[in-house]
């Protein structure tokens, strides 16, 4: 994260490739609030990730996509949308 620049940078996504992302500044404000979170209670994780689980280990798709299903299902986000909303569609 270029946090002066406001700018994510994701390395080594699909097929390898990396990309930057600008960010709007709330975004980076959350970020920035879950980063010092994370610090706080995470502060030697195991993994070198931006977002770590309780075991201090980077998370993976099987479990985020499940935990999002269910806040979007709790919240009511896109009930009225012909599909659901999904992790994915986060990227575009």
């Amino acid at each position: 994260m270029d946090w002066h620049e406001g700018v994510l940078l994701i390395r080594e996504s699909k097929f390898g490739k990396s990309r930057l992302v600008p960010m709007d500044p709330s975004t980076l404000q959350a970020l920035a609030r879950y980063a010092e979170l994370r610090d706080d209670l995470q502060p030697h994780p195991c993994d070198p990730s931006f977002f770590v689980s309780r075991t201090q280990k980077r998370l993976i798709y099987a479990v985020v996509c499940p935990t999002f299903r269910q806040l979007i299902i709790g919240t009511g986000v896109g009930a009225e949308a012909p599909s659901p909303p999904r992790l994915h569609d986060l990227r575009h």
